[in-house]
C-alpha cells in the first residue's frame, strides 16, 4: 500500500463519514446528495468507526412501497442500526496487496490509531490495484530491462575476465615452466659448486698442512744455518790459529835453512837441533810431521852430516814450497768462510722472511679452507632451495591448470545465469 501521502484526497473527505446516532433521513439525503457515493463509514463520539452503510441497502429502502411511509415513521425513521454492516479495519500504512486480500463487498476502513482516516470502497480499491499493478509492470519491465543490460554486461566481463585469467595462467604456467628450468639449472650449478668447493676445501687442508711443515722445515733450516754461522766462526779461527802456526813453520825452515850452513860445523850440537826441531814439530801438531821426521832424520843421521846436510836442504826447499801451497790454501779456505759466511747470513735472512711469508700463507689457506666450507655449506643450502623452488614451480603450475579449469567453469556459469535471467 502506497504511504496516505500518495492516497487519494477523496477517500479521506468527510462526506465519507457519518455519526452513529445520524437518522435515515440523513443518510438517504447524504448519498442522494453524492451520487458517486457507495459506502459510508459509521463513527462514534470518538471518530472510531463502528461499521459500513451501504449505498445498495438504502436504495433497497427507498424502492419499497412503504419506504417512504418508513421513513417518516419516528420509531423506524429515526435510527439506522438495522442496516449498519460489519467494517473491515485495517491501519492506514498497510500495503496494498494486503488490503486487497482483506476487502470484499464492503471495502475496506483505514484507521490511524484507532480513528478513522479514508473509506476505500470496492471500485477505489480496484483502481489502485490497477494502478499498482501498471506500476509493478513498468517497474518489472524497467528491472528486466536492467537486468538484461547487467546480464549482458556480466557476461561480456566474465568472459574478458576469463579471458584475462587464462592468458594470465598462461604467461604463469610459462614463468613456471621457466622457473622450474631455472631452478633445476640452479641445483646443477650449486652441486658442482658445492663439489668443487668441497675439493677446494680438501686441497686447502692438504696445503695447509704442507704449508705448516713447510714452517716447521725452514724453522729447521733457521736453526741449522745459525749453527752453521757458529761453525764458520769457529772455521775461521781454526784457519787463523793455523795460518799463524803456518807463518811460524815458515820462520822455523828460513831458520833452519841458515842453520844448514853451521850443520857441517855444529854436528856437535846436531842433538841439540835436533831437540829443538821435535819441539817445534810437537808444536806444529799435525803440520808439522814432516818437520818431526826431518828432526827424526837429523837425529839419526848426525854422523852423516855432509849428506844429510844436502838432503835437509832439499827437504827445507820442499816444506818452504808446502808452505807456500799451504798459505796459498789457507787464503782460499778463508775466502771459501767468509763466502760461506756471506751465504749462510743471507740464507738466514731469507728463511726468516721466508719462515713469515710461509706462516702467513699457512695462515690464509686455513682461512680460505674455512671459506671453502662455508661456501660449501652455502652451496648445499641453495640446492636444497633450488629443489624447494623447483616443487613450488611445480605446485604452481598445478594451480595454474586448476585456475584454468575454474575459469573455464565459471565461464559456463556465467553463460548458464545470463540464458537463465534472460
Amino acid at each position: 500500500m502506497a504511504p496516505p501521502s500518495r492516497l487519494d484526497p477523496a477517500v479521506m473527505a468527510e462526506h465519507l463519514t457519518i455519526r452513529h446516532d445520524a437518522t435515515l433521513v440523513d443518510v438517504v439525503d447524504r448519498f442522494r446528495r453524492h451520487h458517486d457515493l457507495r459506502l459510508l463509514a459509521v463513527l462514534d463520539d470518538r471518530r472510531r468507526p463502528v461499521g459500513l452503510l451501504r449505498e445498495v441497502d438504502v436504495r433497497e429502502l427507498l424502492f419499497n412501497p412503504f419506504g417512504h411511509a418508513l421513513l417518516r415513521n419516528p420509531s423506524f425513521g429515526s435510527g439506522m442500526a438495522q442496516l449498519i454492516r460489519p467494517a473491515t479495519l485495517a491501519d492506514h500504512d498497510t500495503p496494498l496487496p494486503d488490503l486487497l486480500a482483506l476487502h470484499g463487498d464492503n471495502g475496506v476502513v483505514l484507521t490511524q490509531q484507532g480513528a478513522f482516516f479514508a473509506l476505500l470502497d470496492p471500485v477505489q480499491l480496484l483502481r489502485m490495484a490497477s494502478r499498482w499493478h501498471g506500476d509493478e509492470s513498468a517497474l518489472a519491465r524497467a528491472r528486466s530491462q536492467r537486468v538484461h543490460s547487467a546480464a549482458n554486461a556480466f557476461e561480456a566481463g566474465i568472459k574478458a575476465l576469463a579471458a584475462d585469467i587464462g592468458t594470465a595462467c598462461t604467461a604463469i604456467g610459462r614463468v613456471a615452466a621457466e622457473l622450474d628450468q631455472r631452478a633445476t639449472a640452479t641445483h646443477d650449478s650449486a652441486a658442482s659448486v658445492a663439489s668443487a668447493a668441497h675439493q677446494t676445501a680438501v686441497g686447502m687442508v692438504d696445503l695447509e698442512q704442507r704449508g705448516r711443515a713447510l714452517a716447521l722445515s725452514i724453522e729447521r733450516i733457521t736453526r741449522d744455518a745459525g749453527e752453521a754461522l757458529r761453525l764458520r766462526e769457529q772455521a775461521s779461527a781454526a784457519v787463523e790459529r793455523t795460518g799463524t802456526q803456518v807463518q811460524s813453520l815458515s820462520e822455523v825452515a828460513t831458520t833452519i835453512e841458515a842453520m844448514l850452513a853451521l850443520i857441517r860445523g855444529l854436528a856437535k850440537q846436531t842433538n841439540f837441533l835436533a831437540l829443538n826441531a821435535g819441539i817445534e814439530a810437537a808444536r806444529a801438531g799435525a803440520a808439522g810431521t814432516g818437520f818431526a821426521v826431518v828432526a827424526g832424520e837429523v837425529k839419526s843421521l848426525a854422523r852423516q852430516t855432509e849428506t844429510a846436510a844436502g838432503d835437509i836442504a832439499r827437504r827445507v826447499d820442499a816444506v818452504h814450497a808446502l808452505l807456500g801451497d799451504v798459505g796459498h790454501g789457507q787464503m782460499a779456505v778463508q775466502s771459501a768462510i767468509a763466502a760461506i759466511g756471506q751465504i749462510t747470513t743471507t740464507i738466514g735472512t731469507a728463511v726468516a722472511a721466508e719462515r713469515d711469508t710461509t706462516q702467513a700463507i699457512a695462515e690464509r689457506v686455513e682461512e680460505a679452507r674455512g671459506a671453502g666450507a662455508d661456501i660449501d655449506a652455502r652451496a648445499g643450502a641453495i640446492a636444497t632451495a633450488a629443489d624447494s623452488i623447483g616443487d613450488r614451480a611445480g605446485m604452481l603450475a598445478r594451480l595454474v591448470d586448476g585456475l584454468s579449469g575454474l575459469s573455464r567453469q565459471l565461464q559456463g556459469r556465467a553463460s548458464e545465469l545470463v540464458s537463465a535471467v534472460a
